[in-house]
This record gives structure tokens, C-alpha cells and sequence, in this order.
């Protein structure tokens, strides 16, 4: 008989910020169970008021929220080499896709409310706004950490399993807000 042993490796990051993970993913679910459970109970009310979103533009954000999860895991991948050029450039790219998505963000927040779609029209309104602005500004502390990383990788004089440890739970929180907008998109903007 041949026994296999399972090896179960190291997870990324600290276990701090995996418990912080955790707190974030499960108050983000609450509150998108609690949308959906409004979507169904006031469907007309939610397909209304949903119409007025623009797809191209939640599309958009996707797109600059993915890229960025990207070009996070390839700073990962190459950071291992000090002042991998690679690393550097992966980590920057990441850092621009946030902070495009952050620009595209608050100008389509800001078209809406033009619009008269703020917070207080409808309970509709109330949940988008909600979700929307606690995600925003969870990327907003992403691109901030990543920034962080950003000059600390390139302070260090040598890698360690420290600082490795430290880049990977910075990586994870941005990939935190990757998870959630793949949640939060298919909410608002799927109509069936």
C-alpha cells in the first residue's frame, strides 16, 4: 500500500490578515444577501431603478479591478528577486489600475447623484450607495497599501520572509475587493 502524505502549505500573508479578510468578506455577504433578498421581495422596484445603470460602465470597472489583481500577483511572482524590475513595474501597473478604477468609480457615483440618483430617492438607491461607496473605499485603502509596498519593497536591502509575508497580505486585500466587486457586479447589473 502506498500511503500519500498531504502536505498542506503555508498559506500567504499573516493570520491577521486573514481574520481581516474574513471580517470584511463576511460583512460585505450581509450585505449583499440582504440586497438580494430586497431584489426579490421588490423586484419592479430593483429592474426600475437598475435600468438607469450603465453595463459599460460596471464592464469598466471590472475590467480596471481584474487588471489590477493581475498585475498585484505578478509583483508576487517576481518579487522575490530584489528590485525586479518586473516586480516594480506588476506592483505600479497595479497601483494605476486602482487608481483608474477609483476615478471611473467616483465619476459614474458622481453622473448618478447629478442625475438625481442619490442615497435618499429609494431603498434601491440606498443599497447601491451603500455598497458601492464601503467598496470604494476599501479600494482606496488597497491602492494605499500597494503604495506602501511599493516604496518598502524598494527601501529593503534584502528579501526576508517578513517582508514577503507583509507583500502577500497587502496583495490579498486588494484581491479582497476583486472578490467582492465579481459579487457586487452580477447584483446591480444582471438583469434577467
Amino acid at each position: 500500500m502506498i500511503e500519500s502524505k498531504l502536505s498542506l502549505q503555508k498559506l500567504p500573508g499573516t493570520f491577521l490578515m486573514w481574520l481581516i479578510l474574513l471580517n470584511e468578506f463576511l460583512v460585505f455577504a450581509g450585505l449583499i444577501v440582504a440586497c438580494a433578498l430586497f431584489r426579490v421581495r421588490e423586484k419592479d422596484l430593483f429592474l426600475s431603478s437598475a435600468k438607469h445603470l450603465n453595463l459599460q460602465s460596471g464592464i469598466t470597472a471590472t475590467l480596471f479591478l481584474l487588471a489590477g489583481g493581475y498585475f498585484a500577483a505578478e509583483f508576487i511572482k517576481y518579487s522575490e528577486k530584489k528590485r525586479s524590475k518586473r516586480a516594480v513595474a506588476g506592483l505600479v501597473a497595479a497601483i494605476g489600475a486602482g487608481f483608474l478604477f477609483l476615478h471611473h468609480k467616483w465619476q459614474d457615483l458622481g453622473a448618478l447623484s447629478t442625475q438625481g440618483f442619490d442615497f435618499a430617492r429609494d431603498d434601491f438607491w440606498l443599497f447601491y450607495w451603500g455598497i458601492m461607496t464601503f467598496h470604494f473605499a476599501h479600494v482606496l485603502v488597497a491602492v494605499g497599501i500597494l503604495l506602501y509596498i511599493l516604496f518598502a519593497y524598494l527601501k529593503n536591502e534584502k528579501e526576508s520572509e517578513e517582508s514577503s509575508r507583509f507583500f502577500a497580505s497587502g496583495v490579498l486585500f486588494w484581491h479582497l475587493c476583486d472578490v467582492i466587486w465579481v459579487m457586487i457586479f452580477p447584483l446591480f447589473f444582471w438583469r434577467p
